[in-house]
């Protein structure tokens, strides 16, 4: 009589990561054979940040066995991070991944956006004048939607808002 054993070796691959503002999303892949597979009961990521003092690898976040891909949010930019993946079995047994590369966090480049530029003006009666200006956004998703025009009239003592 013949026996088998159940095949349970469970690898990672291509763990890898990019970087988004202050966040960064890590994305891995896992090699073996469905019975291995069923095996994994989640994942555990950890990060590391470069000149840290003890050099200790930290838990960030945990993943459930379906999982292949998870975002770090918030980090602190001007800091370098490296991450890996631990796969959790249900035996209690744990591989690990290898580390990323190191990953810099950059300052965000937010800026104060730019004052709109008067084009024309012109009185169009005694209560109404028309008024045309251009505005360019420094990106797309930073167009004005709204502007406030404030206006005196030269008897009046302090600005009035129209929107």
């Amino acid at each position: 009589m013949k026996t088998f054993q159940k095949d349970n070796h469970v690898t990672m691959e291509d763990v890898y990561g990019f970087v988004t503002g202050s966040h960064v999303r890590i994305q891995w892949s896992v090699i073996g054979k469905m019975e291995a597979l069923s095996s994994i009961v989640g994942f555990k990521v950890e990060l590391r940040s470069e000149g840290a003092t003890n050099d200790s690898w930290i838990d960030v976040d945990s993943v459930d066995s379906h999982v292949r891909a998870t975002t770090i949010k918030d980090l602190v930019p001007n800091n370098r991070y490296q991450f890996r993946v631990k796969l959790l079995k249900d035996d209690n047994s744990v591989v690990e991944s290898n580390a990323t590369s190191w990953m810099t966090v950059e300052s965000p480049t937010d800026a104060l956006p730019v004052a709109p530029v008067i084009t024309s003006a012109s009185m169009l009666s005694p209560t109404s004048a028309k008024l045309t200006w251009t505005h360019d956004a420094a990106t797309a998703n930073s167009r004005a939607r709204n502007f406030i025009v404030q206006f005196n009239s030269t008897s009046s003592a302090g600005p009035q808002s129209v929107c």
